[in-house]
């Protein structure tokens, strides 16, 4: 990421084709002064004799933003869009990009740390300058992710970051060990590993993970302690994960133990470990756990096999799709297509759509989806966009897209103004799964939750990104 002052970036000027008329070039110097005022009421002249003059309308929106009214500033690109007749794609990077600026000068660290996360996550260089000057912030929590976000482009980052590793903020332990681990690897690793032994879970699982990814054998010790005794079943899970990579010795015998594990996230991790690390021998203990009475691991069990070379299928566990628990039958139906011939689950599978709970019919469809069987699940999913759950609505959305791209997003784009926050926000990133923004997702950008509007903000930018 190179360093660019990003207000100048943001708000320069989008040169029209043909010459524009001579007021333009004069409210663009109004907007890169910062005089949004004047720069709006020149364009306002402007407008009135060239209505559908593309920068002009650029300046009104940037203007607006630029003062912070995002609202009226989504009114106005809605105003543009009917004109125009289609997406201004590159006014919404703008848009989108001018909501993570006004973020990084927002109060709240929570603000601060979503924000410098997109930026880097999306690389946007404009921002850089912005999220360096933040490495000595005085929250811990922003000065990890910055310095994390621009590890290898600012000279001081690197020193800030490991001087984190003993913020008394967990929330900062745990970001930079996982930037560090992602970003510098093994040359960190007497860094890092002290970091296992944090009286935090949250950093005990980011120094497990980062830890594992190393590959070093010399720490497979630790992480089997850590898999067998620490007090945070994630934290197990997560080291019985970092065991299944690398060449390690013993690891067998620690995924044997971890099957009457208390926490069923590592019992189903004991699975895989068995399953890549257990070899021949492992084969016929799979088999008898795909029999076995834990139907979670029973089911993994099974799908593991039919996924290893020379695959079989062993469908026992398929009973549970009639257990009374909904997300065991939601897992069972999942793995239809890998236990049961096409045939077989064809017919599994349309029992499950008519199932009582939403989520299994969910699991259902996308189970036929992915057989290609479209012309089945497109009903049910039509039929779940007007379920009594925001979460069920927003889940068939995303599976009808790539199907029924107008019904899908016309359900997202209302999801987007739902009474619930979370609910907006979800509807906000379903959007990364179609090809287009909808006009829900735009007025998100003035959502009155700001985590709503950095969302919207990302959505935005990674559909730019696949066009």
């Amino acid at each position: 990421m190179r360093f660019r002052p990003a207000l100048l970036v943001l708000l320069s000027a989008l040169a029209a084709a043909c010459g524009p008329p001579s007021g333009v070039k004069h409210a663009e110097r109004l907007l890169a002064r910062g005089d949004y005022a004047g720069a709006d009421a020149e364009a306002d002249r402007e407008l009135a004799r060239f209505p559908k003059q593309p920068t002009l309308w650029h300046v009104k929106v940037r203007a607006a933003m630029g003062r912070g009214d995002n609202a009226t500033a989504v009114k106005q690109y809605e105003t543009w869009h009917q004109m125009r007749g289609a997406d201004d794609a590159s006014l919404l990077r703008i848009m989108a990009k001018t909501v993570l600026w006004q973020a990084l000068r927002s109060p709240s660290a929570a603000l601060k740390v979503a924000a410098i996360q997109t930026i880097e996550k999306l690389e946007i260089e404009e921002l850089a300058h912005d999220v360096g000057e933040r490495v000595l912030d005085d929250d811990d929590w922003v000065a990890a992710a910055a310095s994390v976000a621009v590890l290898r482009a600012q000279p001081a980052a690197p020193r800030v970051a490991t001087d984190l590793l003993r913020s008394d903020d967990a929330r900062a332990r745990a970001l930079v060990v996982a930037g560090i681990g992602r970003k510098i690897g093994k040359r960190a690793h007497d860094d890092l590993t002290p970091m296992l032994r944090d009286r935090d879970a949250a950093v005990r699982r980011a120094a497990v993970t980062a830890v594992g990814a190393m590959k070093v054998d010399d720490d497979t010790p630790r992480l089997i302690e850590i898999a067998e005794k620490d007090a945070d079943g994630p934290v197990r899970a997560s080291a019985l994960a970092a065991l299944a990579v690398g060449k390690r010795t013993g690891v067998a015998q620690v995924a044997e133990r971890a099957l009457t594990d208390t926490y069923l996230g590592a019992r189903l991790a004991a699975v895989e470990l068995l399953a890549r690390r257990g070899g021949d021998a492992g084969r016929p203990r799979l088999q008898a756990l795909a029999r076995g009475d834990d139907r979670f691991v029973a089911l993994r069990a099974a799908s593991a096999l039919a996924h290893r070379e020379g695959g079989e299928r062993i469908d026992a566990p398929l009973a549970a799709l009639d257990d009374q628990s909904p997300s065991l039958r939601a897992t069972a139906t999942a793995a239809v297509a890998d236990l049961v011939a096409k045939d077989r689950a064809l017919e599994l599978l349309g029992r499950r759509l008519v199932d009582s709970d939403p989520m299994v019919q969910l699991a259902a469809a996308r189970a036929l989806l992915h057989l290609g069987v479209d012309d089945q699940a497109r009903p049910v999913l039509e039929k779940l966009l007007a379920a009594d759950t925001d979460t069920v609505r927003v889940q068939a959305a995303v599976l009808l897209l790539p199907i029924d791209e107008k019904k899908a997003l016309e359900t997202l784009s209302a999801l987007c103004a739902a009474a619930d926050p979370t609910t907006r926000e979800a509807a906000v990133h379903a959007h990364t799964a179609g090809r287009r923004p909808s006009k829900g997702l735009v007025a998100a950008l003035a959502d009155e939750s700001a985590e709503v509007r950095i969302a919207a903000a990302d959505t935005l930018l990674v559909l730019a990104r696949g066009r």
